[in-house]
């Protein structure tokens, strides 16, 4: 019988601790300003109307829990995602048009040009301050898929 007590409270304590991930809509202005300016230079075409901005956060039962990062979706199915800092961590361009090449640093979009293809999903690696990229991994729209260090050395998987 101590057992079968225990295990409940065991469960019990597990689920209370539970930390859950939570979206919450926001307001453009409530971006943090490198967001909005990344926003105005690269997706401010009639095509990407309508976007709908997005915090997501985890919380174990507190008011005030840390962002974790911003989400900004486009009718089209486009999704850009930054991280708590307002850098830049991915673009996946779903349905959309590909992701615009001149978002790309010089020394990797030099590298891709033979590709000749669509880049539908673009993501960055951060270190554990989320403020250095140190990895970047480009999906091409015929399934191939490069990765380079922050210097934009090849990466072999």
């Amino acid at each position: 019988m101590k057992k079968f007590f225990m295990l409940v409270f065991c469960l019990m304590m597990a689920v209370g601790s539970y930390a859950q991930r939570e979206h919450l809509e926001i307001t453009k202005d409530q971006l943090p300003d490198n967001v909005i300016e990344f926003l105005d230079k690269y997706y401010s075409d009639s095509i990407y109307n309508n976007p709908k901005y997005f915090i997501e956060f985890e919380y174990e039962f507190r008011p005030n829990a840390p962002i974790d990062d911003f989400e900004v979706h486009f009718s089209n199915g486009t999704k850009v995602e930054f991280n708590k800092y307002g850098y830049l961590t991915s673009i996946d361009c779903g349905r959309g048009d590909g992701v615009n090449v001149n978002i790309i640093p010089p020394f990797i979009k030099n590298q891709i040009k033979r590709y000749n293809k669509r880049i539908v999903d673009y993501n960055i690696d951060y270190d554990r301050r989320n403020k250095k990229p140190l990895e970047y991994e480009i999906d091409f729209e015929n399934g191939f898929e490069c990765k380079f260090n922050h210097k934009g050395k090849p990466i072999r998987d």
